[in-house]
């Protein structure tokens, strides 16, 4: 079966979805792994960058105990690295 192409760029888009490539990249700067995949189902990728800053930012959590979180449900096997997440304290 044949892989989907990354959207990584405003000019991969048209219509609607210009809004929610707009959101993400004013949110996080950049259209990462999974939201360049989330991009082929727009609306998904602007419900799960507003969910993941609820989680991220909005939780009444301290910086050090939302890395403390994400340690915590992050497999030993690295998958959330390769899904486009990383915790600082790792570094």
């Amino acid at each position: 079966m044949p892989r989907l192409t990354p959207i990584t760029e405003r000019e991969q888009l048209t219509g609607e979805a210009l809004l929610s490539y707009d959101s993400i990249v004013e949110s996080r700067g950049r259209i990462n792994g999974p939201q360049s995949m989330h991009m082929y189902v727009p609306e998904i990728a602007k419900c799960s960058i507003a969910l993941s800053d609820v989680l991220l930012h909005g939780s009444g959590l301290s910086e050090h105990d939302v890395e403390l979180a994400i340690i915590n449900c992050c497999p030993g096997d690295g998958l959330c690295l390769r899904m486009g997440f990383s915790c600082r304290f790792w570094t």
